[in-house]
């Protein structure tokens, strides 16, 4: 079973240079960059994490 953390979210989208958004709200969310979470990871805690 796969961990439920942002990178294995659907809803993660790698844009570039390091930088993750999360698509899951209205407005995209800026959760890692330089592949760190910065204060945005996990906002939703897990509720828009979804298992295939």
């Amino acid at each position: 079973m796969e961990d439920k953390t942002c990178v294995n979210c659907e809803h993660c989208i790698y844009i570039g240079e390091g930088y993750y958004i999360c698509d899951a709200s209205d407005e995209p969310i800026l959760i890692m960059e330089e592949h760190a979470p910065n204060e945005n990871y996990w906002h939703c805690a897990g509720t828009d994490w979804e298992e295939e």
